[in-house]
C-alpha cells in the first residue's frame, strides 16, 4: 500500500527517456457511428463487382456506335436493379405489412427500373430479361381490379398507399412459404439474377 506521508522521491533526468506519456484525447472531437437504414441499398460484393464491370464494358462497345450510346452510363441502371432485388429478398424474407419507407423505396426503385430500361440504347446488353420481369410486375396478380405495377406506378406522388397495396405484398410474402403455390419474388430475383449472370459472361 502506499505510503501517502511519504515525501515524494524526485524523478532523474535518466528516467525520463524511460517514461511512457499517453497522449490526451480531444475533448472536441465528436465521433458518431451511424447505422444504416433497413432500406439502404446493401453494401455487397455483387455491387462492386457491377459497377467495376462498367469500365470494361465500354470498352468494348463497337467505334461506331452513336457518341450518346458510349457515355451513357449503366451505373444508375446496374445500382437501382440490384437495390429492386433486394427489396424483393427482403420481402421475401420479412413480412413489410402497412411498412410506409418500404412502400416508397419499393415505388421509387420500380419508377426508375421502368426510366432505366426505356432508355437503354446498348442492343447487345439484351434487357430482355427486365423487360419480362417489368411485364410480371405490372400484371401481378392476374385478373385483379388493380395490379401491383399500378399502386408501385400511381400512388408514389401521394405519399401513401391504400390496403389493397398491402395485402398484395403480404400475400407475396406468404407465397414464398407456400407448398402450392409458385412464390414470384423467387422468379423476380431469379431474372434479375440471370440478367446479371449474362451480362458478367458477355464482357468477360
Amino acid at each position: 500500500m502506499d505510503d501517502f506521508n511519504k515525501p515524494i522521491r524526485p524523478i532523474k533526468r535518466s528516467e525520463l527517456n524511460t517514461m511512457k506519456i499517453e497522449p490526451l484525447a480531444d475533448p472536441y472531437e465528436v465521433r458518431e457511428k451511424t447505422q444504416p437504414t433497413p432500406l439502404e441499398t446493401p453494401k455487397n460484393t455483387l455491387i462492386f463487382f457491377y459497377l467495376q464491370l462498367i469500365n470494361y464494358l465500354f470498352s468494348k462497345l463497337p467505334s461506331s456506335l452513336p457518341e450518346a450510346a458510349t457515355t451513357l452510363s449503366l451505373e444508375p441502371f446496374l445500382e437501382n436493379l440490384v437495390f429492386f432485388k433486394n427489396l424483393l429478398i427482403k420481402l421475401r424474407d420479412e413480412n413489410p405489412a402497412h411498412d410506409l419507407p418500404f412502400a416508397e423505396a419499393f415505388a421509387q426503385s420500380w419508377v426508375l427500373l421502368n426510366e432505366h430500361t426505356t432508355s437503354l440504347p446498348i442492343e447487345h446488353l439484351d434487357p430482355q430479361l427486365i423487360k419480362t420481369l417489368i411485364s410480371s410486375v405490372r400484371l401481378y396478380p392476374q385478373n385483379s381490379e388493380h395490379s401491383l405495377g399500378f399502386y408501385l406506378s400511381h400512388y408514389l406522388s401521394q405519399n401513401w398507399f391504400p390496403a389493397p397495396f398491402f395485402e398484395l405484398l403480404k400475400t407475396l410474402h406468404e407465397e414464398t412459404f407456400s407448398k402450392t403455390k409458385i412464390s414470384m419474388l423467387h422468379y423476380w430475383v431469379g431474372l434479375i439474377d440471370r440478367f446479371l449472370s449474362n451480362l458478367k459472361k458477355g464482357f468477360i
